[in-house]
């Protein structure tokens, strides 16, 4: 099959090599996180944290994409290979759904994008946030029917600071190619282009609600809408740098009251009050943190003992290792996986750009590594060929090591 490059073209940008950004502690924000995605040479700063932004700009990316069927689809999409696209070429669409704010009782409006199996490489190219086309996925193509008939697995996503839901578009697609639906929201607000929230303590509510909300309008598509066979009830969970705040949020981590009233003084009552309901979502079965890890500031040191699913930490040896080893320290007992990448930047998991490991390589390894995971513990995929990416027997390259926790069940 043929790569071909997803390139996001910005007139006048010039782009340096990606990594994580610095925390900032005068920021007010539990992660102290800048951003995640820049626009100018301004923005380039020198970045240290997971969950930061990267010094460099959007980069041509190339990442692994989808080429047309040339096969008859499998009778079940745990016949595609894990560490392959699948044969369908992906369809996108993008539509708004309107929610209210638990805590806060505002109206909400958000942009929600999802990647689809497609039954034929028909439409335009579709362009998130305008910023420039994605020449590998098809606007509006018409939905494949389910492979097996029962229905889509989904992934849901959440981007990082100053992101978009088209981030890591290159996963999104490949798990499309999969016969899977993908989804993701662009959290107003905290995007790119509109970043006018700042560091407001509401993101933190609107976060995790953004990604419930999302489930939600796919629940509500009606009936005749090929979309409406996405099966929603048990989904994965995917937040790249920032994200990862949502994810241990909707995973289900407890938060520490006294710790964001202290940070967040004008906080209300009834603010207050959604954080300590929690804002887990049951529907996640499965949760995947890219370049982020684990934050103490608002969970507090035990936040992350309400979390019983399974979980999986991609970063890069770039990025800032001591904030990840801290997070496997700290939460090995659950049934977790960590994936390092020699040379993986921060940027690795998203847009690319990263001079130490090359993109279509990253890309694949967490293509891989997340559709192996995904089949594992959403699908019950018990494959030896999917489980043993994950324990490490199915060796994934020379890039790649490996930490089980010590509350890891991968194997069935």
């Amino acid at each position: 099959m043929m790569l071909r490059p997803f390139r996001l073209l910005f007139a006048g940008l010039l782009v340096s090599a990606a990594t994580g950004c610095s925390d900032d502690a005068s920021s007010g924000a539990p992660d102290g996180t800048v951003a995640d995605a820049g626009v100018s040479d301004a923005a380039n700063t020198a970045d240290t944290a997971v969950d930061a932004a990267p010094d460099s700009a959007v980069a041509d990316t190339g990442a692994l994409t989808d080429a047309e069927p040339d096969a008859a689809p499998a009778p079940s999409v745990l016949d595609f290979a894990v560490d392959a696209p699948g044969p369908y070429p992906v369809g996108y669409r993008e539509w708004e759904t309107t929610y209210t704010v638990p805590g806060t009782g505002e109206s909400r409006t958000i942009a929600v994008h999802a990647w689809y199996p497609a039954a034929e490489a028909v439409g335009s190219s579709p362009s998130y946030l305008g910023l420039g086309r994605d020449t590998d996925a098809y606007t509006d193509a018409p939905v494949a029917a389910p492979v097996d008939g029962v229905g889509f697995p989904v992934h849901v996503y959440s981007h990082g600071h100053q992101g978009f839901a088209g981030t890591s578009a290159f996963m999104m697609r490949y798990f499309a190619s999969h016969g899977w639906v993908a989804v993701a929201p662009d959290h107003e607000g905290n995007l790119l282009t509109d970043n006018s929230r700042g560091e407001l303590f509401a993101h933190y509510l609107e976060r995790p609600s953004d990604i419930s909300a999302t489930l939600d309008a796919l629940e509500a598509l009606s009936g005749d809408d090929p979309l409406s066979a996405a099966i929603t009830d048990r989904v994965v969970l995917s937040g790249h740098s920032r994200g990862a705040y949502t994810v241990w949020a909707n995973a289900g981590a407890t938060y520490d009251l006294d710790a964001i009233a202290a940070d967040w003084p004008d906080a209300t009552a009834d603010e207050l009050a959604a954080f300590d309901a929690g804002l887990g979502d049951d529907r996640v079965v499965a949760s995947m943190v890219l370049a982020g890890a684990y934050r103490a500031s608002w969970f507090g040191d035990t936040g992350w003992d309400a979390v019983s699913m399974p979980m999986l930490a991609l970063s890069g040896t770039a990025d800032n290792p001591a904030d990840m080893q801290a997070q496997f320290d700290r939460v090995g007992a659950l049934n977790f996986l960590w994936v390092e990448l020699e040379g993986g930047c921060h940027q690795s998991f998203a847009l690319g750009g990263c001079t130490t490991l090359a993109d279509p390589r990253a890309f694949a390894l967490v293509d891989t590594f997340t559709m192996a995971f995904s089949r594992r513990f959403l699908l019950d995929d018990t494959a030896e060929a999917t489980v043993g990416i994950l324990t490490g027997e199915v060796v994934q390259g020379d890039e790649v090591r490996l930490e089980l926790g010590a509350g890891a069940q991968l194997a069935p």
